[in-house]
Formats: C-alpha cells, sequence, structure tokens
C-alpha cells in the first residue's frame, strides 16, 4: 500500500487536480496491467504513449501520474518525468534504497562482459559479493536467472538488486547498452564509475548513424554519474578522445597503450599463457599478471584495474582478483581437449571485435 503522504513527497509533483486518496493498493506503468483502483504511471514509450490510453481506460484508473493535461475527469498529479516518479516508487516499494550500493557502469561496442567479470572476481578476491547485470546473464553469488536484454529497465531491474541486497551484495557491475540509453531505461539511476571502452561499427539499424550510437552512449556520462563519481576512458579509441574532450570534466581518468594519459599502459608480454601489463601514473608503478589472451583484453585488464583502484581497492588485491580469472564464458574461451590442438571460442559479432580475435590468435600460435 502507497499512502498519498508518502506518494507526493517521493514524486514531487509539480501540481495536481482533483481529489487524491488517501492510499493506493496498487500501482503499474502498463495498461495490460490495470485493475480497478489503479495508480497509473502515464509514461511515453519508443512506440506507445501511456497518456494516449488513459481515456480508454479511465473505468480503472483511480488517478494518474502523468506529465501533460488529459481531458480526462479523473484524479491527476503532474510531474516533470513519470518514469522517473514510476521508479522511485518501485524503489520505496521494494524496501531498496539504490545509494547503499555501489554501482559499476561500462559501455562500448566490445570489452563489456569481459569487463564485468575481471570487475566480479576482484571483488570476490576482496570479500565483496556484487552483482552483476549483463548479456550472458544476471547473476550474485550463486545466484542466477537468464538475462533477456543486456540493460534492462529499473521495472526489471529493481527486483533484481532488492535480491542482490538480501544476497548481501554491495556492488553491482553494469553493462550498459546503447539502447537503454537512448530509450532512457535507467531514469534516474546514478552511478559511482563509468567506463568506455570503445566504439566501432555495430547496430546501426537501431541507431540512424555511428554519431547517434556515440551520443546515446555518451549519456551514460552526462546523465547518469553522481557527483562525487568519476569515469575511465580509453583514449586509443577515437571516439573515446573525443568523449574525454567533449566531457572537459576532471573526474574523468583516461588510459592509453599509445599516448599520454591519465595512465600510461604498455603490453610486456601477451602469448599463449596471458599477458603481463605495465601501468604507470604520476604515482604509480606497477606490473599486472592475467590468464586472459590477446592485445584487445589488455585494454579490458587495464580498465577494470584503474576502476578499482580509483573505488579505493589495494593493488595487490585488484592483481590477485586479475590473476584469479581463468577465462570468461564465450570470450577467447580455450577448449581444453587430447589433441594436442589450441581450440578457442567467441562472441566476436562484430568486424572489429572478429578482427581482433584472429590477430590475438595469430600472436599466440605455433606455425
Amino acid at each position: 500500500m502507497i499512502s498519498k503522504k508518502i506518494l507526493l513527497e517521493t514524486v514531487n509533483p509539480l501540481k495536481t487536480e482533483g481529489n487524491i486518496p488517501d492510499s493506493f493498493d496498487y500501482f503499474t506503468d502498463d495498461t495490460r496491467e490495470l485493475r480497478k483502483d489503479t495508480l497509473f504511471f502515464a509514461i511515453k514509450g519508443e512506440t506507445v504513449d501511456g497518456h494516449d490510453l488513459i481515456k480508454d481506460n479511465k473505468d480503472k484508473i483511480l488517478t494518474a501520474v502523468v506529465e501533460r493535461d488529459i481531458p480526462v475527469d479523473i484524479p491527476k498529479i503532474y510531474v516533470s518525468s513519470a518514469k522517473e516518479a514510476f521508479y522511485k516508487i518501485l524503489e520505496i516499494t521494494n524496501n531498496l534504497n539504490l545509494e547503499r550500493f555501489k554501482i559499476i557502469g561500462i559501455t562500448g561496442t566490445n570489452g563489456k562482459t569481459t569487463f564485468t567479470y575481471i570487475m566480479e572476481s576482484i571483488f570476490k578476491t576482496a570479500n565483496i559479493l556484487s552483482g552483476v547485470i549483463g548479456t550472458v546473464n544476471y547473476r550474485c553469488g550463486d545466484f542466477s536467472s537468464e538475462a533477456g536484454n543486456t540493460t534492462p529497465d529499473l521495472k526489471r531491474l529493481i527486483p533484481l538488486f532488492k535480491k542482490f541486497r538480501e544476497l548481501g551484495a554491495e556492488t553491482i557491475v553494469m553493462e550498459v547498452s546503447s539502447h537503454s540509453l537512448k530509450q532512457n531505461r535507467l531514469a534516474g539511476l546514478k552511478f559511482d564509475s563509468a567506463v568506455f571502452s570503445n566504439l566501432t561499427q555495430e547496430h546501426l539499424d537501431f541507431h540512424t548513424d555511428m554519431e547517434d550510437y556515440y551520443k546515446s552512449k555518451k549519456l551514460l556520462f552526462t546523465r547518469h554519474l553522481k557527483d562525487n563519481s568519476f569515469g575511465v576512458i580509453n583514449i586509443d579509441d577515437p571516439y573515446g578522445e573525443r568523449l574525454f574532450l567533449e566531457l572537459g570534466d576532471g573526474r574523468m581518468k583516461t588510459y592509453s597503450f599509445k599516448k599520454r594519459a591519465t595512465y600510461r599502459c604498455k603490453i610486456l608480454e601477451n602469448n599463449e599463457e596471458g599477458l603481463e601489463i605495465e601501468i604507470l601514473s604520476e604515482n604509480l608503478k606497477d606490473t599486472v599478471r592475467a590468464n586472459l589472451k590477446g592485445g584487445f583484453n589488455a585494454y579490458n585488464v587495464t580498465s577494470a584495474y584503474i576502476t578499482a583502484l580509483n573505488l579505493g581497492l589495494s593493488a595487490e588485491i585488484i592483481k590477485k582478483g586479475i590473476l584469479n580469472l581463468k577465462n570468461v564464458p564465450g570470450r577467447m574461451e580455450e577448449i581444453k581437449n587430447d589433441c594436442g590442438l589450441k581450440v578457442f571460442v567467441d562472441y566476436a559479432h562484430t568486424p572489429d571485435a572478429l578482427e581482433n580475435v584472429l590477430k590475438t590468435i595469430k600472436e599466440i600460435c605455433r606455425g
């Protein structure tokens, strides 16, 4: 049950209209889920606008939370964003305070899944339980559920976060897709850290062009960062360098294997056993080893190291966590066999990812 007092304090209305009931037993943003005396949040989606459905469903709607005037004689609560208001009520009714989590988001075309596995391994080594939202699955400790979208909306995320909290999670690591950012699926969600890996041709069936794709990714940094957060950006990628320059934000940490950056990196070893990477900054000189193979994975390892370091974890714990990760499912995953052959499975589904995998195989193959 949601009281009128809690509702109005939570959604911070611009104005109200009509006699708002003292309490509500049920709320939704989906007209297919309506039942008698529903508190309805009218959200404008990609193809359907909830405001346009109120008139035909007014008999079931006790009060509507709206962004614009609707000529229907029912009580209304006007807000600047019905989606954000809906998510805040979901948070309240699930007895969940998202501010209690450290939330790390990564966006980019390639490397997102590998990054989440590395971060999960680092946190596990530090005895910190983390929840992971990504392409492979949604998981936390022994709990795992099948992934739908890489980044679901908060209507689906908040019950997952509640489960993570009940299991004892302190951190959440998320793959943040360009689709979710452009569609504003994460309205109101703020991150403690945001990572940009790279941008190559993909999803142009959804985005009008590469410019639209880039601007969607950029939203993670312009719309979803907490005030005391930081970003980690790969400036060897042209779009990453552009992002850093356009943000002009002192909270951003850059890394590069080719040019000057906050963290200057060098591959010392890249063979069938894995990677050895040197990482230098103004107050740091460290060497990191990983079982992951290939130059492209050097970027994933480095971004995770820098993120964990800036979250306050010790370098020794971070390095141990990186080395504890043997492989990532379907990402340059070695298939052991009795034939004396090196066999790998990889998810590569973009031209850039496939080229990186083939280059890596060439770097570590014999003969």
